[in-house]
């Protein structure tokens, strides 16, 4: 089984407005671990994990206590993130697949799903699209220009953005390595470890 959701942030709020995100997800996490008894100065973790899943849990409650249909639906509703930072400000997450009705250990389970939604990894993975691809990166937007970009290195061709994109993500499956030290290949255990790239290019399927 597998659980799809849609996650939406901000992306057009200034410096300040995404540093008042985490401060107010810190008052917020003081709140409800003083409410527990624990403290914020003495709470483990563990302590600190399981009260986010808590909080999380108690807005989703919220959105199903709300559903007007006889089996709760969260599908098509937008839960608001309670524990913002600064990369992700305003973030909210919607439930795609819904199985029509939630117990107390399902709510449970979803709540830590939601709290673990996230574009971190997708927007990690265009920024080093835009880097690494000069055809993908940001075009230039000229303030004197009413907002037109102008981009030097655009395509002419469509059809070399998916050509590009392809090799791209051949390289950043089995040859580049992110966190850890590890290619996506090796640590998703489908390869033994970094392949190089003449490998790729120059495999004879035959020898």
């Amino acid at each position: 089984m597998i659980d799809a959701f849609f996650v939406a942030i901000a992306k057009d709020r200034t410096v300040d407005e995404k540093r008042a995100a985490p401060a107010e997800a810190k008052m917020r996490l003081d709140e409800a671990l003083t409410a527990t008894g624990l403290g914020p100065a003495l709470a483990t973790p563990t302590e600190v994990r399981h009260v986010k899943v808590a909080v999380m849990r108690e807005r989703i409650q919220a959105v199903v206590d709300a559903s007007p249909e006889e089996h709760a639906r969260l599908d098509g509703v937008w839960v608001k993130h309670p524990f913002l930072t600064m990369a992700e400000p305003e973030k909210k997450i919607v439930l795609l697949t819904d199985l029509n009705g939630y117990g107390a250990d399902a709510l449970v389970r979803l709540a830590h799903l939601f709290n673990r939604a996230s574009l971190h990894a997708i927007d990690r993975f265009f920024m080093l699209v835009r880097r690494r691809l000069r055809l993908l990166e940001r075009p230039i937007s000229p303030t004197r220009r009413a907002r037109r970009v102008w981009h030097g290195y655009a395509p002419y061709d469509p059809a070399m953005v998916g050509k590009c994109l392809d090799i791209f993500r051949v390289w950043y499956n089995w040859c580049f390595t992110g966190e850890g030290g590890l290619p996506p290949a090796e640590h998703r255990g489908v390869a033994k470890g970094k392949v190089r790239m003449e490998d790729i290019v120059y495999f004879d399927p035959y020898t």
